[in-house]
């Protein structure tokens, strides 16, 4: 797989990753968490976005790291 391929697989992956961690928590609230409060329900919500967000910066890292993007970052590397 080329690298431009791959950028479009993993940009498939973030828009699929966020959509399930917004939608997933939104029907979680509206249907089985009726005993919640407001508060409550906005906070189930947030921590599941920030889960979200944090696997998908995990995984553009691994995947620039991969691809040698991050090297010129590091103190050791002499070019």
């Amino acid at each position: 797989m080329t690298d431009a391929s791959q950028a479009a697989v993993g940009a498939a992956l973030t828009v699929l990753i966020l959509t399930i961690a917004l939608v997933a928590p939104l029907v979680y609230v509206a249907f089985y968490a009726t005993n919640y409060t407001f508060f409550q329900k906005v906070v189930v919500v947030l921590v599941s976005l920030i889960l979200a967000v944090a696997a998908v910066a995990v995984m553009w890292i691994v995947w620039a790291g991969r691809r040698g993007f991050m090297r010129s970052w590091s103190r050791s590397h002499n070019p």
